[in-house]
């Protein structure tokens, strides 16, 4: 009886043990796929505790694609837990488990082809799953956020909101590249040009000659002008007297014409003298 207490307590003792050394360790985190991590394939996802690599049952395993969460998983008893992936691109997988260190990790997944392949010899066909290495997927930006998602998987697709924001003239981005595994925003720089135009300008300067009198010029000006206006009068007076002169002179002739007609109207006639 002695003997059986004693096993037992060892055994407590080394579960405690180890128990004590998991507490507030790390946890190790393995993904894996049937045929690779490719879409519409199972993933399984393996927790362990780093130090001692035993399962952890029942840790919380929470999937986000694009920041929206995807599946929220907990693990089995031998640490596995796994989900069918839809769409390509990285998935943020969080695991918390009590008394360890909260442990995140990010996977690739991608669009995987079909690959059949056929020989001459068997009538056997096999598949192989191979991942596409010249497949890009193709990212949309949303007028919700200005952000780049996979197709099918935007703001407008998912909630089925119709928006209209300007991402180009508000945040300069104008479409979207896939870019290391995921969507990445196309951001245009623009780049101010100034064009300096140099107009040439012919001034003309006039030149203008003021001549300055002294206040005894227009006292002589005046005097000037006064003997002109006299020099014209006394012209025209002179002029007026010529005029009466010679009306004058041809009134005198006239009646010195008209004097010697009577005379020689009254004077007889050699025919009245016979």
């Amino acid at each position: 009886m002695h003997a059986k207490t004693l096993v037992l307590m060892v055994i407590l003792a080394t579960a405690g043990y180890a128990a004590a050394l998991d507490s507030h360790g790390s946890i190790n985190v393995a993904v894996t796929g049937e045929n690779g991590l490719c879409v519409n394939n199972t993933v399984t996802i393996n927790v362990t505790a780093e130090r001692t690599g035993r399962a952890l049952g029942g840790a919380d395993v929470d999937g986000y694609f694009n920041n929206k969460k995807v599946f929220e998983l907990k693990t089995e008893d031998d640490g596995v837990a796994s989900f069918t992936p839809t769409a390509q691109g990285d998935y943020r997988i969080e695991i918390e488990k009590s008394g360890y260190r909260d442990t995140v990790k990010t996977v690739s997944v991608l669009s995987c082809v079909v690959e059949t392949t056929t020989t001459s010899t068997s009538s056997t066909t096999s598949t192989t799953t191979v991942p596409a290495t010249t497949t890009i997927p193709e990212c949309v930006l949303s007028l919700c956020d200005c952000k780049c998602h996979l197709k099918g998987t935007t703001p407008e697709d998912i909630d089925g909101r119709l928006c209209g924001i300007n991402c180009m003239g508000e945040f300069n981005i104008s479409n979207c590249e896939y870019a290391d595994g995921k969507c990445v925003e196309i951001y245009v720089t623009t780049t101010t040009v100034t064009e300096t135009t140099t107009v040439e300008t012919t001034t003309l300067t006039k030149t203008t000659t003021e001549v300055l009198t002294t206040p005894e010029e227009p006292e002589k000006q005046g005097i000037g002008g006064f003997a002109i206006i006299l020099v014209i009068v006394i012209v025209l007076v002179a002029a007026a007297y010529l005029l009466t002169q010679k009306k004058e002179g041809g009134e005198k002739k006239k009646s010195i014409v008209d004097v010697h007609k009577e005379k020689s109207k009254n004077k007889p006639t050699k025919l009245e003298k016979a």
